[in-house]
């Protein structure tokens, strides 16, 4: 090594070095002093403020646990069966099988069949997103183990790449019916 690299090496430790001491001092001086707590001071509990409903209408389902169920399906349903593209084999019509009915399991099975005569798999990229923004029942018989549900989505059609998608809103009525313990899709119909 020469002499300058030994002296340029020397300057750059020794002003590391003093870069770290300021560092430090600016650590312990900026902390300031810790602030005293009172301990006398009586607790206040903060303002509650009133819930705001924001659906005015009352939910025709009475029990909240059949209510969630009914929601839940209804927005597990739409997500996969409204999400796909012309490269997923129909995998989101085969993941939302166990939510089906037999009768819709038979229309789920001809939209497979349609769609595989007709779709190029090897064409450019082709796909839809879709979110489940709100879900209503908008009719429920107990009796009858019947449900009415409307869900409003946010979709996103891609063509060719996945950047900038063109966004839309679409709602989808489904026709629910208590099989056993679960509810399970009847009737999709996109509106």
């Amino acid at each position: 090594m020469t002499r300058r690299t030994k002296t340029v090496i020397a300057v750059a430790l020794a002003l590391l070095v003093l870069l770290i001491i300021l560092g430090l001092l600016w650590w312990l001086w900026g902390r300031g002093p810790a602030t005293p707590t009172n301990v006398n001071q009586p607790i206040t509990e903060p303002e509650r403020l009133p819930l705001e409903i924001i659906d005015k209408q009352p939910s025709p389902v009475k029990a909240p646990d059949v209510e969630a169920s009914l929601k839940a399906t209804a927005s597990t349903f739409t997500e996969r069966f409204g999400s796909f593209s012309n490269q997923g084999s129909f995998e989101n019509l085969e993941d939302v099988r166990p939510l089906l009915t037999v009768k819709m399991r038979g229309t789920v099975d001809a939209l497979i069949a349609d769609q595989r005569s007709t779709a190029a798999a090897d064409g450019p990229y082709y796909g839809v997103t879709t979110q489940a923004l709100v879900v209503t029942i908008t009719g429920y018989d107990e009796s009858l183990g019947r449900a009415d549900v409307t869900v409003n989505t946010q979709r996103a059609e891609s063509k060719g790449t996945t950047a900038n998608p063109r966004v839309f809103y679409q709602k989808i009525n489904l026709k629910l019916v208590k099989t056993g313990d679960a509810w399970k899709v009847d009737e999709a119909v996109w509106e």
